[in-house]
């Protein structure tokens, strides 16, 4: 039997064509958009003109000659660099200490080892430090050590810290400090000028690849504040003892007073004067300075007192009552002193 197509389903089958047709044509169109708009590659793909990566790591072996008055440290290290096998650089002869007083190196190596270039150097020198003594001898400092590519900047070479491998030998010897941290950090150095490079737009400016060794160390020591500090105790000290040559009628010590409190205020600025030489802090206060000040207002009250009770003797005041003064004074002046002594050095072993 022969069936019938109805009329009507032509109509609908082409339709549904003309849907799919035109669904073909739209999705074809987007495609070939998409593949137009696809980016070409330029010098900054992987594929051309990648800046070029250098791994740097270090060994810290020895530190010495902390100068505080002339605000340097010296060291001693190893310093390492890992190239790709196909790199002709050698960053070791281009990188430099920017924070070095001054430098030198031995011992170069470039070879390659398991497809890596790799290149060493012994490294020693001085580098400048900012020595913050201001809570001396509960001081910590973190020092140091700059290292910057002197020629190409970051377009064309960046650094990577060998975090894995850099450290510090553990038995370095140091008499009155202890290292608490070591850290190798990258540190990219940007600058506010191109220094003439023509591929960069005038008054820009650039930036160049940077490492920082920072080696974190703590004061363990106290005897270098005692032998600072123990010439104020003493004056402190005198300066009770002025107190006991009372004034009297029969036979006046006024002048022995004024003497010995002179002779401690002397002593004080002197030994104030050596300990700031010392610490090289002419610029700033430190715990040392406190105590010295704080030395220096008792002896000044001292003779202020002095003076106040030669004029009360004069005007007939008991020598009963004067020595009763005296004692007074002994006790307010021990008290205050010990007190003020104490709340600083609390609070500077608590500033560290």
């Amino acid at each position: 039997m022969e069936i019938k197509q109805s009329p009507r389903s032509l109509p609908g089958i082409m339709a549904f064509l003309a849907v799919v047709v035109m669904s073909i044509a739209v999705l074809s169109g987007a495609v070939i958009c998409s593949a137009q708009e696809l980016p070409r590659p330029d010098a900054s793909t992987p594929e051309k003109g990648k800046a070029e990566r250098c791994m740097v790591g270090a060994y810290l072996t020895s530190l010495h000659d902390f100068d505080f008055t002339g605000q340097t440290f010296g060291a001693d290290m190893w310093i390492w660099t890992h190239t790709s096998l196909e790199s002709e650089r050698k960053p070791l002869e281009t990188m430099e200490f920017t924070n070095a007083k001054n430098t030198c190196s031995c011992l170069d190596t470039n070879i390659v080892k398991n497809g890596i270039r790799w290149g060493q150097r012994k490294i020693t020198g001085t580098f400048r430090q900012h020595w913050d003594l201001r809570n001396f001898p509960f001081d910590s400092h973190k020092l140091e050590i700059r290292i910057e590519e002197g020629i190409d900047d970051t377009t064309a070479l960046t650094y990577e810290a060998d975090t894995r491998d850099s450290s510090y030998r553990k038995d370095i010897h140091l008499d009155a400090w202890k290292i608490m941290d070591f850290r190798i950090i990258s540190s990219p150095v940007t600058h506010t000028s191109t220094f003439g490079d023509p591929a960069l737009e005038p008054g820009s400016s650039s930036e160049y690849a940077g490492i920082i060794l920072r080696i974190t160390v703590v004061r363990k020591e106290v005897m270098s504040y005692i032998k600072l500090t123990a010439v104020a105790y003493i004056a402190f000290l005198l300066m009770l003892v002025s107190f006991f040559l009372h004034l009297d009628r029969g036979f006046r010590f006024p002048d022995a007073r004024i003497a010995l409190q002179a002779g401690a205020l002397f002593a004080t600025v002197i030994n104030m004067s050596a300990a700031s030489s010392a610490l090289g802090s002419w610029d700033r206060i430190t715990l040392v300075d406190k105590v010295h000040i704080i030395t220096l207002f008792h002896i000044l009250l001292g003779a202020l007192l002095t003076v106040v009770s030669r004029a009360l003797l004069a005007k007939g005041f008991s020598d009963h009552r004067l020595r009763q003064v005296d004692f007074c004074a002994v006790v307010l002046a021990t008290i205050t002193f010990i007190g003020t002594n104490g709340l600083l050095v609390i609070h500077a072993a608590h500033a560290r």
